[in-house]
């Protein structure tokens, strides 16, 4: 019996008193959130046919591009294209690449930002994106066509797009 008193009283202390020893503390978490980067397509890779009339097809269909981004406050963010390199049947040409853009869908930040349309050439990147300044995500549907066609031999041409968030 003496022993089913005892441990009645060390369970009773313990209910008391579950933590042992109490003591007041403070504790800080701190959470370092760092600007990061997300696109569907590093690259594209292009290919257009030219025809002995100056006329051009693209094999390739339009290209959905998604690009998601979490950024600082004030930093702005762009989606920047550059034409690596353009190959036809003789070789290396310094030919243009024209692109059209088209906003299929946006959340937060994204929904301010405007797919863009314009010229790349080798070695000028461009921004394809234009107005975003918040975090958010953008989907563009993108299609590239061969410039100035009529200035080319007929042939096979072929290219390479490289694709990257900025944010500055």
């Amino acid at each position: 019996m003496s022993r089913h008193i005892l441990v009645l009283v060390l369970v009773l202390l313990w209910v008391g008193n579950p933590g042992g020893a109490q003591r007041n503390a403070t504790a800080t978490v701190i959470v370092h959130v760092s600007p990061e980067a997300y696109v569907s397509a590093r690259q594209v890779l292009l290919r257009f046919h030219v025809t002995g009339d100056g006329s051009s097809e693209s094999s390739a269909d339009p290209i959905k591009i998604i690009a998601i981004a979490r950024a600082f406050t004030g930093q702005h963010i762009r989606l920047v294209a550059s034409l690596v390199g353009l190959n036809g049947p003789a070789g290396s040409v310094a030919a243009a690449i024209r692109w059209s853009g088209v906003k299929s869908s946006a959340s937060a930040g994204g929904q301010r930002a405007t797919c863009s349309s314009g010229v790349l050439t080798v070695g000028d990147p461009k921004g394809i994106i234009a107005s975003w300044q918040t975090s958010g995500s953008l989907t563009c549907t993108v299609t590239f066509k061969l410039a100035n066609t009529q200035e080319l031999a007929p042939g096979v041409y072929s290219g390479v797009v490289d694709l990257g968030i900025e944010m500055q």
